[in-house]
């Protein structure tokens, strides 16, 4: 006997797919506000490092020098013009300096879900993606960085997500390629390695012109826009020039090529997470890519993030190649196309064993970097899971003005140790002046702060050792004259 057929209620479903839609909105929303609060709970406990101390002195000089790259650094001028006009603004406080990063980062949150959302379609691999994006420790340091990688992401970001947004509908108003375009010369005026930006997008129409197998008129608007890019950049390219032909760079520790193939898992070298979070990244980014590429409805998205990660990995081996110091962190402006990617184990339906293994994987590695990300933002105050020299020079300023006298001529003997002048709000004379007044008898009394990367002079093992913190190697001495 069949059962009887439930009839159908149209108000029940009403109620239903709102609720369901409710269900959605408070599922991203507890996502961004936990990404907004585990970046800015960092705050107060981040000490500034020399590069972030840089980017304070670069701000200090005119804006029309900043804008002009009349400073001593190989970097486009956007990000430190912006910074300067938002602290002539707020104040300049440590923390209202990484208050820009972090607004940056805020809206990063929201665009970065929007262009899942363009090539996963569906809410649960765009929220997958979105988790990895919100607890990467990479993207959770550089969020609050003083320095320019927050805005690279959000530029980046904007780039894409309004190319994908126009191609995917060449009916959309011309303001999606002038948004496009806009964002790509600020991308490359923001960081030189702003140009895998413009690789990617190029990539991108690349592929889609071979896929259409002729040149339609939303490619030709779209190419249009990437020209009008570059040749807004030229005085960039320019600017480039100018600073390399000024600035030395020092290419004795090029990082090999195989920790490129990192980027897939993106740590920080903690030895506790490291290997196992490659082989669980590595893995789900393939099959994430084979997923999207073997279905029909993503094929064409799929292949576009496959032209992004490659062309961006091939760009950096030339890079190395060519002797160009490269570091993961210049990557930030593509590396998340990997999350989307691996993000794409979610689109299946689990309607096999196999498709339950393939979704497992890629929501193990979801909670593996929830897990990484959350343990990073509660234990980790400063980059020290990466490199071992950046200490805490707040902290250490504290200790250095209860020893110091009145007498003492401050002596900062190692590049890394410059952000103690701005929490001591003094100067202090480097190696070089250091010797030249030891031999000029300029001085009495010095007070000498030494690290792991100081210049150490023979006359330093006649001062007395006031503090030292081995597990930091710094030591605080004081060298009176005869």
């Amino acid at each position: 006997m069949n059962a009887k057929a439930t009839p159908l209620n149209p108000a029940r479903m009403v109620v239903d797919i709102k609720r369901f839609g409710l269900l959605k909105i408070a599922v991203f929303l507890t996502i961004i506000l936990i990404g907004i609060f585990i970046r800015l709970v960092r705050i107060p406990a981040l000490t500034m490092w020399s590069d972030e101390y840089h980017t304070f002195e670069i701000v200090k000089i005119p804006l029309t020098q900043i804008l002009t790259g009349q400073y001593n650094e190989l970097n486009p001028p956007l990000y430190f013009g912006l910074l300067k006009i938002f602290l002539k603004i707020f104040g300049k406080s440590e923390n209202v300096m990484r208050s820009f990063s972090l607004l940056c980062a805020i809206f990063s949150l929201f665009l970065f879900f929007l262009l899942s959302r363009e090539l996963l379609k569906g809410f649960f691999p765009s929220i997958g993606a979105l988790l990895l994006f919100t607890f990467h420790p990479m993207f959770i340091y550089y969020s609050t960085e003083i320095r320019s990688y927050s805005l690279l992401v959000l530029l980046s970001l904007i780039s894409f997500y309004c190319l994908f947004k126009y191609r995917n509908n060449p009916k959309h108003p011309i303001g999606w390629v002038i948004t496009m375009t806009l964002g790509l010369i600020l991308n490359l005026y923001t960081h030189h390695f702003g140009f895998l930006v413009l690789l990617g997008i190029c990539v991108v129409i690349g592929l889609d012109i071979v896929f259409e197998r002729k040149i339609v008129r939303y490619q030709y608007i779209l190419i249009i826009g990437v020209i009008v890019s570059i040749v807004m950049f030229i005085p960039g390219l320019l600017l480039l020039r100018n600073q390399a032909n000024v600035i030395t760079t020092d290419n004795s520790n090029l990082i090999p090529p195989e920790v490129f193939f990192q980027v897939f898992a993106f740590s920080f070298h903690n030895p506790l997470y490291e290997q196992l979070l490659t082989v669980i990244a590595i893995s789900a980014l393939i099959l994430g890519l084979t997923v999207l590429i073997s279905q029909k409805d993503y094929r064409i998205n799929g292949l576009f993030l496959v032209g992004v990660i490659l062309s961006s990995m091939m760009a950096t081996l030339l890079a190395y190649f060519a002797k160009i110091n490269l570091l993961p962190r210049y990557l930030l402006g593509v590396s998340y196309s990997v999350f989307i990617a691996m993000a794409g184990t979610l689109v299946l339906k689990r309607d096999t064993w196999i498709n339950k293994c393939i979704v497992g994987i890629g929501v193990l590695a979801i909670l593996l970097y929830v897990f990484y990300g959350i343990d990073f933002a509660i234990h980790t105050n400063q980059e020290n899971q990466l490199v071992t020299w950046k200490s805490d020079w707040k902290a250490l300023s504290q200790t250095i003005k209860q020893l110091q006298q009145s007498e003492d001529t401050l002596v900062i003997t190692g590049w890394d140790e410059t952000p103690i002048l701005y929490y001591l709000n003094q100067s202090a004379i480097n190696s070089f002046d250091f010797k030249k007044a030891w031999q000029n008898h300029t001085f009495r009394q010095y007070l000498i702060i030494v690290s792991k990367n100081s210049q150490v002079f023979p006359e330093f093992e006649q001062a007395t050792l006031l503090f030292e913190d081995q597990s930091k190697s710094i030591k605080i001495l004081r060298l009176i004259a005869n």
